[in-house]
C-alpha cells in the first residue's frame, strides 16, 4: 500500500513537471519535451548502475548550455530566472524518473524473491506429487548418510524423456512422473524431476532390485501409453554420497 502510494506520487510528479514546462513555455521548452521523452527510454534500457549517473550527467549538461547562453548573450535577469526554473524542472523529472524506476526495480526483485522463497518451500509438484528437485536433494542427503552409516546400496535411476513435440513430450512426462510413483516402493525411495528428466534414488537395493524396479516402470508406462518404442531412455548408476548425486543430476554444487 506505501509503494503503491508513493509510485502515484512520483507519477503525479512527473506529470506536474512536463505540464509546467509546457504550460509555460519557458526557454527551449520543445527540445525539453523531446530530450525527457528520449531520457525516459534510455533510463528504461541501460544498466541501473548508469541510471543516476545519465541523470546528472545531462542535468549538469543543460545547465552549462543555460549558462553559457546567459553569459554570451547578456541576458536580462528575467530571463535567467526562467532559465532557472527549466533548469530546475528538467533537472526535478530526471531525478523524479530515476527515484521511481528504483522503486519499481527494488519491488521487482522483492517479488521474484519472494517466489523463490515460495518455491523452495514447496515439497511436491502440483499436478504429479513428485518431490521438488530441492527437496529431493535435502531429504537424498539424509537418506545417502543413514545408508552409508548402514552400509545399504544407494542406486539412481534417470529417465530421460524423448520426443519432439513439446507440448506432449510435457504430458508424456508427466504420465511417466505417475508411473515412477507407481513404480517405487512408498515413503522409501524418492521421485524428483526437472524438464525432460524424472529422478528415482532407490534406498537399500541391490542391482537386482533396481532391475525390478525398472521392469515395473517399464510394465506400467506400456500399460499406459501402450507404446511400440518407448518414449525414453534410461541410466542407472550406485551412488556414493550426496556430491556424486549431485554430478549425476547435473549440479556440481
Amino acid at each position: 500500500m506505501k509503494n503503491n502510494l508513493i509510485i502515484s506520487v512520483l507519477m503525479l510528479g512527473l506529470l506536474t513537471n512536463g505540464w509546467a514546462v509546457f504550460y509555460f513555455t519557458l526557454p527551449f521548452y520543445k527540445e525539453l519535451i523531446i530530450i525527457g521523452a528520449f531520457s525516459l527510454l534510455i533510463m528504461a534500457a541501460i544498466n541501473e548502475r548508469f541510471v543516476f549517473l545519465y541523470a546528472i550527467t545531462i542535468s549538469l549538461v543543460y545547465g552549462a548550455f543555460l549558462t553559457a547562453i546567459s553569459f554570451a548573450q547578456q541576458l536580462s535577469g528575467e530571463i535567467q530566472i526562467r532559465y532557472i526554473y527549466s533548469h530546475l524542472l528538467f533537472t526535478s523529472f530526471h531525478l523524479i524518473y530515476w527515484i521511481m524506476m528504483n522503486l519499481l526495480k527494488n519491488i521487482g526483485y522483492q517479488n521474484s524473491e519472494l517466489k523463490q522463497q515460495v518455491k523452495l518451500l514447496q515439497k511436491y509438484r502440483k499436478v504429479t506429487k513428485v518431490l521438488t528437485l530441492t527437496e529431493f536433494k535435502d531429504q537424498a542427503e539424509w537418506l545417502l548418510k543413514s545408508s552409508t552409516r548402514n552400509q545399504e546400496e544407494v542406486y539412481f535411476l534417470k529417465y530421460i524423456v524423448d520426443y519432439p513435440k513439446k507440448k506432449v513430450k510435457q504430458n508424456l512426462q508427466e504420465t511417466l512422473e505417475k508411473v515412477a510413483l507407481q513404480s517405487i516402493r512408498q515413503k522409501y525411495d524418492l521421485v524428483s524431476s526437472e524438464t525432460g528428466s524424472i529422478y528415482l534414488l532407490l534406498k537399500n537395493t541391490s542391482l537386482a532390485g533396481t532391475e525390478v524396479v525398472k521392469e515395473r516402470f517399464w510394465e506400467k508406462s506400456h500399460a499406459e501409453l501402450n507404446f511400440v518404442d518407448p518414449p525414453f531412455k534410461v541410466e542407472k548408476e550406485q551412488v556414493r554420497d550426496i556430491e556424486h548425486l549431485n554430478q549425476l543430476l547435473g549440479q556440481n554444487l
